[in-house]
Order: structure tokens, then sequence, then C-alpha cells
């Protein structure tokens, strides 16, 4: 980011020299009267190579508003979540050798997470570009695509995103009053709602068994049901709920 940011200044200098104010109170004047100045917009332009900035992310909403006023509105708003706590294929590159006590597993995981974010953001980008390319691309046959990463807190990156399907129904004008067209667009969104439940090859490929305390996530059925029916309603959804997002991770 340094290197970028010297290296568009020294463009924007070059190209701005006659321009530029010499003095640091010339500059003071121009940055004082912005708003009558032609200063502000140009480093604000040269500013959009450099990510993160504001100007890089006006230039971004920009790009998804002409997408949208090109083609129209788009067919799916998605989020992709990295199961960098689960993936065993990312641990396999980090330094150590995982422990073989469960607890302490999870632990080396969470710092291996926290001591390496490079290697969790460049494993999540292979993945999403490939979970880009055989599902959105092959399978459900997506004829345009918008997304941005973004990081929570703690450092797990996920995904945000808009596709764009084959022969999906224009929402723009869809007769939400008129049965036939709804019907017609449940039916084709139907197609593109799956979840399976991964729960016995998750366990198997990181090898370590499931404790009391697991989320219900990790739990068998068997054991998710209590004496309780209301207790059993609420963790029964909360594994459902959980496996329809780990069904995202799975694939990624």
């Amino acid at each position: 980011m340094r290197h970028r940011a010297q290296a568009s200044s020294t463009v924007f200098v070059k190209k701005n020299i006659s321009e530029l104010p010499t003095t640091m109170e010339e500059l003071r004047q121009h940055l004082q009267n912005l708003p009558d100045s032609r200063l502000g917009e140009r480093l604000m332009r040269f500013g959009t190579v450099l990510r993160g900035t504001r100007a890089y992310w006006s230039k971004c909403r920009q790009e998804l508003s002409d997408l949208i006023q090109q083609i129209g509105c788009p067919t799916i708003f998605f989020t992709l979540s990295a199961a960098d706590m689960q993936w065993p294929d990312l641990h396999k590159l980090m330094p150590g050798t995982s422990p073989t006590d469960p607890r302490e597993a999870r632990k080396w995981r969470r710092q291996n997470v926290i001591d390496n974010p490079h290697i969790v953001a460049h494993y999540m980008h292979l993945r999403h570009t490939m979970f880009r390319e055989e599902v959105f691309e092959h399978f459900h046959q997506a004829t345009d695509y918008w997304s941005r990463y973004e990081w929570q807190h703690h450092g797990s990156p996920h995904v945000h995103g808009f596709l764009w399907l084959k022969n999906a129904p224009n929402m723009d004008t869809l007769n939400w009053d008129d049965p036939i067209e709804v019907i017609s667009a449940k039916k084709y969104f139907d197609k593109c709602v799956h979840a399976i439940n991964p729960r016995e090859g998750h366990q198997h490929n990181i090898q370590i068994g499931v404790n009391v305390d697991d989320h219900p996530s990790v739990k068998d059925t068997k054991q998710i049901f209590q004496s309780d029916p209301m207790i059993d309603y609420e963790e029964l959804l909360n594994c459902v709920e959980r496996h329809i997002t780990c069904n995202e991770k799975s694939c990624l």
C-alpha cells in the first residue's frame, strides 16, 4: 500500500507540477478552499487505485451502480464466510503441529488464524475463486458478478456480492399481482436453494471428538433431542441454521 501510494503521488506531481502550490502557505490556502479548488478533485481521482480509501470504495460503488443500470437488478445477494477454524487443509499450511487434545487443538487453530492473517486471506481468496468458477458460473450459470471482501474484528474474512443469473426472472418488472408470474419466479428460485448436512464428513476430516459443550452444528442428531420439547426445537433450529451456513463454507 505504501509503495502504491508513493507511486501514485509521484505520477500526480509529474502531471500537475505546473499547477501545484510551491510553498506551504499556498498549499494551506488550496486545502482551505477545497470547494473552489480543483486540487481536491484531482487527489481523489488519483486515490482510486489505493484500496481501502474513500475514493477507492466510491469507485467500486459507481461500478456496481453502472452494472445495475446497464443489466438490471441482480438476481441474488450472497454472503460467504470463511470457515477458517474448521478448514483442515488451511491449518496444514500453518507452522507447527496440531495438538491431539481436542480443546487444545481448537486453541491452536484459533491462534493460527490470529498469527497468520496473510495465509488465511490468500487461502480464502483461492477457495472463493474456485467457488465462483465451479458453483456460480458453471452450476448457477451466472452471467455477471460483483463482490467485495470484508474482515471481521477478529480477522476472519467474508465476501459480500451480487449475481446476475442466466434466464432468471426480472425482479424489476415482476408483477406481484399476477399469480402466474409469482409462481414462476418461486419455481426458479426453488431450484437455486440447496442445503446439505456435512456433519459426519466434517467430523471425520478434522478428527476431533464431540464434546458436551460443542456447538449444535458439530453434534450428532441423537445428541440434540432432550426431554424438553422447546429445547429440542431450539437446538434443532440452531443446528439447521448453522449447517445452511456451513454448506457454503464447506463448498468454499
